[in-house]
């Protein structure tokens, strides 16, 4: 085992001697990519890496999967099960391995059938939700994390400003969609962070929209582009918002508002500051001088992540702090352009 794997999986280890109890348990998911800096599937097959606070770890691989469990590195007992055999055996092999009365495990990210299948192994077996300790170790970036992070934003920056040069009017949002996939593995994405947004027009006022096949943009348009390149195990979630030829008063309006109120945000986004802070600081100086019937307040949006839309985010819900020393990639730091709503920039194309 590598002393870098065995550094990772210390930080685990670690993390049940703080909580108090007897290990951890990862599934495929943004932590056990963490720690085992390889990418395996969540599907109908369990797959579990428990790491104690003291003593080695183990893992319970399906055997379909050992060939590629086998690049981890990973010396540790492994606990293998087979389709036409069931997974109830290996489970209960793993346990008295590890011989543990208590587990803490990523409440946002284990399914229901592995929580039952440790309980059936061992009954007694107390299981606590640790999501916020467990995924809160993400935070905390090396310096090879964040070159990862920056490589993405690069990667997916590159291909917006090959997609917005074949932009035509008349184009559907599904031509366009298709372009910038395209130019995301052009420009060295190993994947799609996401499934990417692409709505123009009243499609771009919809949260989560969908490429349409048949809208065709127009003179006017907002285009909006959300989107993110996958790279080295790292996600970039980037959103554009750009205007077909020219923008109305009202968009330019909307823009300077929400501008202001990212700012004002950045201004406050300091160590040992709460992640809600910013977003629901009070913003008088932004909503005052240009008051726009139909507003909503603007987010945080989606941090950069090992997966976009899962903990450690900034949405109001939560309460992360950031830790002291650290520092954290913005649209600014990364890209070298002024900050911007959401990471929009307005431009007209």
């Amino acid at each position: 085992m590598t002393s870098e794997l065995s550094e990772r999986l210390a930080d685990y280890a670690a993390v049940a001697a703080d909580l108090g109890v007897d290990a951890v348990a990862l599934v495929p998911g943004p932590n056990f990519s963490r720690a085992l800096r390889h990418d395996f599937m969540s599907h109908e097959r369990p797959f579990l890496l428990v790491i104690p606070a003291q003593g080695p770890a183990a893992a319970l691989v399906p055997n379909l999967e050992l060939g590629s469990w086998e690049l981890v590195g990973f010396e540790g007992a492994v606990f293998d099960w087979r389709d036409q055999d069931g997974h109830a055996a290996a489970f209960a092999s793993l346990v008295q391995h590890v011989d543990i009365r208590s587990l803490a495990v990523e409440g946002q990210v284990m399914r229901v059938f592995v929580h039952h299948a440790l309980r059936a192994a061992q009954p007694d077996l107390e299981i606590v939700d640790a999501e916020r300790e467990i995924s809160g170790l993400r935070m905390v970036k090396t310096p090879g994390d964040i070159a990862a992070m920056r490589r993405a934003i690069e990667i997916s920056e590159h291909a917006l400003t090959r997609t917005l040069e074949t932009v035509r009017l008349g184009q559907t949002e599904k031509q366009i969609e298709r372009t910038l996939v395209q130019s995301l593995f052009a420009e060295g994405a190993d994947d799609l962070a996401f499934t990417p947004i692409v709505a123009a027009g009243d499609g771009s006022a919809r949260p989560h929209a969908s490429a349409r096949e048949d809208y065709a943009v127009a003179a006017g348009d907002a285009l909006l582009i959300d989107f993110g390149a996958h790279k080295d195990g790292f996600c970039a979630d980037i959103t554009r918002t750009v205007f077909l030829g020219h923008a109305s008063d009202e968009a330019r309006a909307v823009y300077d508002t929400v501008l202001r109120a990212n700012l004002a945000a950045l201004a406050a986004t300091r160590a040992g500051v709460t992640a809600p802070t910013p977003s629901t600081m009070p913003r008088p100086a932004c909503w005052r001088p240009r008051p726009i019937p139909t507003a909503s307040a603007p987010g945080p949006g989606t941090g950069l992540a090992a997966r976009c839309t899962r903990h450690p985010t900034s949405c109001g819900a939560t309460t992360w702090c950031c830790p002291p020393a650290r520092s954290i990639p913005t649209n600014r730091a990364s890209t070298g352009s002024a900050p911007s709503a959401s990471g929009s920039r307005m431009t007209c194309w």
